[in-house]
């Protein structure tokens, strides 16, 4: 098992497509080293998902931004908190609960099990620039 981190397969389609729209609900689940995540993961799964104090499964609403910076487009999410969480996470999958399936936007791989006892667990988002963004067009 293994997290890739990827901007997945089937999004890059979506979005081209038009399939994914700004008042749509877009989610990130946690996931454990027990998941199997990547490129190719097409859809939310809750096999793998993180369990724990603080945490529900299907994960938390994040807003997504567009925008353009000095001529690169980029799409981007906002950092999420659990508060009073106590859980382990290895990664993240980023998703739209609102379309049909709940297809997969993109897999963040955190490198290391990160972990949350009793407190606070963040995922930072990158800053959305033209060099930083989730998502760049150029």
């Amino acid at each position: 098992m293994a997290i890739r981190q990827a901007f997945c397969e089937a999004a890059k389609l979506a979005f081209l497509n038009g399939e994914h729209a700004s008042g749509d609900v877009y989610k990130m689940a946690l996931y454990t080293q027990a998941a199997s995540l990547g490129a190719e993961t097409a859809a939310y799964t809750s096999i793998g998902e993180v369990t724990g104090i603080g945490y529900e499964p299907g994960g938390k609403q994040t807003q997504r931004h567009v925008g353009i910076d000095n001529g690169t487009a980029f799409l981007n999410f906002d950092d999420i908190e659990w508060h009073n969480a106590s859980i382990t996470a290895a990664g993240a999958l980023l998703y739209n609960a609102s379309a049909t399936g709940q297809p997969a936007i993109a897999v963040l791989a955190f490198g290391r099990e990160i972990g949350a006892l009793n407190g606070t667990f963040r995922v930072l988002m990158p800053e959305p620039r033209a060099n930083t963004a989730l998502v760049r067009i150029v």
